[in-house]
């Protein structure tokens, strides 16, 4: 769904699959995951779908109980695809730009360790663009240079990150545990933003409408920055709900 800088909803992009989990824009280039028929599709803006990498594509020895479950995709400089397998056992799969799978790595397994790893996305920060784990369950975010090697946690101790934007020297984090965060280069916390500290509310989905906050959040999973630094956030929540917090 489409909306305008004053929250107006403008509209819906036509023939995207109903299971979109994790999508990114690049060049005007929707590349996006969809979980519950586990393929990856890359559209336009106008929904004209421009590529599919189908189920049958990834490797079914990797398969978990419940299938393949995709829910977060970026492009690397060279155009590579990377795909997560955020809801299944975690393993990061990387393919060309025709779709031919490149390589495997990540999951449960040593030196990963990951645990819901639920959106990955590349981070252009550094002199070496590098891969940004949102590991959810271990309640960090891991860096991985683009071969899939290990670099180190960047931040620990979080609420559960769930995704994350880049803005300069900036990454915004949606914690799904009620907190939006700004860290620095370092993985520091610059700035906390809308924390929820009530136990009944924080990270869950049934909060209904009578009970929300101006300025506090309840599930944030989804988050952007927009090109002059406003934050927007997407919470996991019944109903559904948008906040944005504005640059000043």
């Amino acid at each position: 769904q489409v909306f305008r800088p004053d929250g107006s909803f403008s509209h819906a992009v036509p023939n995207m699959p109903k299971s979109l989990h994790g999508f990114v824009i690049k060049d005007d280039i929707l590349y996006a995951s969809v979980l519950k028929e586990g393929r990856v599709i890359k559209a336009t803006l106008e929904g004209e779908i421009l590529l599919e990498i189908p189920k049958s594509s990834f490797p079914e020895e990797n398969f978990g109980p419940k299938g393949l479950r995709l829910t977060s995709v970026d492009v690397a400089p060279n155009g590579d695809i990377y795909v997560v397998d955020g809801y299944g056992l975690d393993w990061i799969y990387v393919f060309d730009q025709e779709g031919n799978l490149k390589k495997t790595f990540g999951g449960r397994v040593e030196p990963y360790h990951l645990e819901e790893c639920h959106k990955l996305f590349i981070d252009f920060r550094y002199e070496e663009p590098r891969i940004l784990c949102c590991d959810r369950r271990n309640l960090r975010l891991l860096h991985l240079d683009l071969e899939g090697n290990v670099i180190g946690t960047y931040a620990k101790s979080l609420r559960r990150p769930s995704s994350a934007s880049f803005h300069g020297d900036f990454v915004v984090i949606a914690e799904i545990a009620g907190r939006v965060v700004v860290l620095d280069k370092e993985g520091e916390v610059v700035s906390e933003l809308g924390t929820n500290d009530n136990k009944r509310e924080a990270g869950r989905f049934g909060v209904a409408p009578e009970r929300w906050q101006t300025g506090v959040v309840v599930a944030p999973h989804g988050v952007t920055f927009d090109k002059d630094g406003n934050i927007v956030v997407t919470e996991w929540n019944r109903t559904g709900r948008v906040h944005r917090w504005d640059l000043v």
